[in-house]
């Protein structure tokens, strides 16, 4: 509740003077801690006091809704000095005004951040077996349903940060009720399916308050397993000295080649493209190399001084990878 509120006349007490205070007890709302200083308002919205605090203090704030604000005019005269009264600040050209209207709200710009600012980001990373290499961080967005495109069997992390929190708890747990924690931070994973196409849906949710009440946050997450490959062809094949590398994207249930059609990206983006060339039979790293860009399908890389025989090319782009048997002669 923005606005506590009082449907009775209200009452006066003396704290560290005479009859200076106003008391209310609200009929909606509370008096919270930390609340010092917050206004009084009239039926005009207009300020009448400042919130000192209650001589009757319960102890419970969930329940507290006596408080006793000092008056507005005992302020505006104060100890009778320029550092003790309000007048000199509000009426500095002393013109003698006993009353100013506040502005409309409605008119005002309005920004409500219930849980602070939450902070997420998700982590990809292929298994070695499945020929990727390297990860990937991504921005998340907030309380909303997202779909992650990802490798087959390559797990994904996701991880939160509170900033500028505004309530004092926090408690995180999933959909699947195994796991919860409490704090600033909270982090939580899935392993995408062995199976192309196929869906691995999970929620984190947040509940951000006080001990009068929460708020939850959801962030579902559809981790789906992509469903095609790289494959990667090269000529002239044997060769001597340079090789023509084209690599196409291919539909692992039917085979079609979808290079230059719409089909769907993976989330992981790397920033480059990699060739190795590796011995066949030692598996030893002969020749490597390194383009800085992931959207180009076709290649010209030139060696010397190898020895004849058969090596494997592995391409690595995006967290997965293909190969090609190369004959050197």
């Amino acid at each position: 509740m923005k606005f506590s509120r009082d449907f009775d006349p209200l009452g006066t007490s003396s704290w560290g003077g005479a009859n200076n205070h106003w008391v209310t007890v609200f009929e909606q709302g509370t008096v919270q801690p930390g609340s010092s200083g917050s206004a009084l308002y009239d039926m005009n919205h207009r300020i009448i006091g400042q919130l000192h605090g209650d001589q009757q203090n319960q102890g419970n704030y969930c329940t507290q809704r006596r408080g006793e604000y000092g008056k507005f005019d005992k302020s505006w005269i104060g100890g009778g000095t320029n550092t003790t009264r309000l007048s000199n600040w509000l009426d500095p050209n002393n013109t003698g005004a006993t009353t100013i209207n506040t502005t409309n709200v409605s008119q005002l710009p309005i920004t409500i951040t219930p849980v602070g600012n939450v902070i997420g980001y998700f982590t990809t990373n292929p298994q070695p077996q499945s020929g990727g290499s390297g990860s990937t961080q991504t921005p998340l967005a907030n309380d909303t349903y997202q779909s992650f495109y990802v490798p087959r069997s390559s797990y994904v992390s996701m991880n939160f940060v509170v900033t500028s929190p505004t309530f004092p708890l926090y408690q995180w747990s999933t959909s699947s009720g195994n796991s919860s924690a409490t704090g600033l931070s909270y982090g939580s994973s899935v392993q995408a399916s062995a199976y192309g196409y196929s869906s691995v849906v999970k929620t984190i949710y947040l509940d951000a308050g006080s001990l009068c009440g929460t708020k939850r946050i959801g962030y579902t997450f559809n981790v789906v397993s992509l469903g095609w490959s790289f494959r990667i062809a090269a000529s002239p094949n044997p060769t001597k000295d340079n090789l023509n590398i084209a690599i196409d994207v291919v539909d692992d249930k039917t085979g079609e080649v979808l290079t230059g059609k719409n089909y769907q990206k993976s989330s992981l983006k790397t920033s480059s493209t990699v060739f190795s060339l590796y011995e066949i039979n030692s598996n030893q790293l002969v020749k490597q190399w390194k383009f800085e860009e992931t959207d180009n399908m076709n290649y010209n890389i030139k060696f010397k001084g190898l020895k004849t025989g058969v090596y494997v090319l592995k391409m690595e782009r995006d967290g997965q990878s293909a190969t090609s048997k190369i004959l050197f002669q």
